[in-house]
């Protein structure tokens, strides 16, 4: 699952998914431990990503980490950290960094066999912590020259802890992101951003393709319409989704204003709100019922591929009908 701690985020990419602006607002440590207890309540919580907007932008990043990190430490599952890298040009850089080697897995990797240019491996059964640094070409600010720095940092810090080799990546590619929210709208208004947009957009899941644009696909055997054929409690749609599918590691979200959404989307419907509950009747949560115009968001990939596709492909008519106009 993603806790969002954030949604501040002073780089303004066109494609954010999180819809995160400069005006963005950050969790409260009251807040963090009700995430906490929420990924305890669902018993297949195989990994947690801390994600923001920038997440290293919350002023109290750091005793979050620590709670988190003794979190996933005591239920063994890995955590993730996903970054813009901007930590890596400030103070924090140090500190998050001798996080990794505190809490890395031993590896026998050396610096002459390794590039930070690959994917992180998320399919592990053990704690360790991850971070993934995003700069994708066309789409991030001064891409080109913050990846130079980026290398060059980890290069350096690597040859004196050579642990963070596997527990460190940097992608420059999206990962099948849904032309929702701000997406959307540039799509319309910017004929290079689509070009752009279409040329990073990849994804390692079911894929759409859509005049040469990557588009991910909600799992063709099994998605939480499936799930809620079988269950209306959030937990067991959530847990039966997991037990189903390889990649479902992005659901559910909590943001920083404690909401639930089943996908990993700004824009996906809010099923239910932590800060209605305090954290001692939390357990009610497992209780809770809920049915699919709870769930349903604006593309569709809840549901089932064959009304995403034909949403997909209407919105694409428009996208392309604009910026030939």
């Amino acid at each position: 699952m993603v806790f969002r701690i954030t949604n501040f985020c002073d780089m303004g990419c066109p494609h954010c998914m999180m819809e995160s602006t400069i005006k963005g607002e950050h969790a409260s440590m009251e807040l963090i431990d009700k995430m906490l207890k929420f990924a305890e309540l669902s018993p297949k919580t195989k990994h947690i990503q801390i994600s923001g907007g920038e997440p290293t932008s919350h002023p109290d990043i750091l005793n979050i980490l620590d709670k988190v990190l003794t979190f996933g430490k005591e239920k063994n599952i890995p955590i993730t950290l996903i970054s813009n890298g901007e930590f890596l040009l400030n103070d924090l850089k140090d500190k998050i960094l001798k996080l990794v080697v505190k809490h890395s897995i031993d590896t026998s990797k050396q610096l002459s066999n390794y590039s930070f240019n690959i994917p992180n491996t998320y399919l592990t059964d053990q704690f360790k912590f991850l971070i993934q640094i995003t700069s994708v070409p066309g789409l991030y600010k001064n891409h080109d020259e913050r990846l130079k720095i980026f290398n060059e940092v980890l290069q350096d810090f690597g040859e004196l802890f050579p642990e963070i080799f596997d527990n460190i990546s940097i992608t420059t590619t999206l990962s099948g992101i849904i032309p929702i929210g701000r997406a959307k709208s540039a799509l319309k208004k910017d004929p290079q951003f689509f070009k752009e947009f279409s040329e990073n957009n990849m994804s390692s899941g079911p894929l759409k393709t859509v005049d040469g644009v990557l588009f991910k696909q909600a799992s063709a055997c099994f998605n939480l319409y499936n799930a809620l054929q079988h269950t209306d409690n959030f937990f067991e749609a959530i847990d039966l989704v997991k037990e189903n599918t390889v990649f479902s590691l992005c659901k559910p979200l909590i943001t920083e204003k404690g909401d639930i959404k089943f996908g990993e989307y700004d824009q996906c419907s809010t099923v239910f709100n932590l800060n209605d509950f305090t954290l001692d009747n939390l357990n009610n949560l497992l209780t809770l019922e809920l049915d699919l115009d709870q769930v349903l968001g604006p593309c569709g990939s809840c549901v089932n591929n064959a009304l995403q596709q034909s949403n997909l492909d209407k919105y694409i008519t428009k996208y392309k009908k604009n910026v030939k106009d």
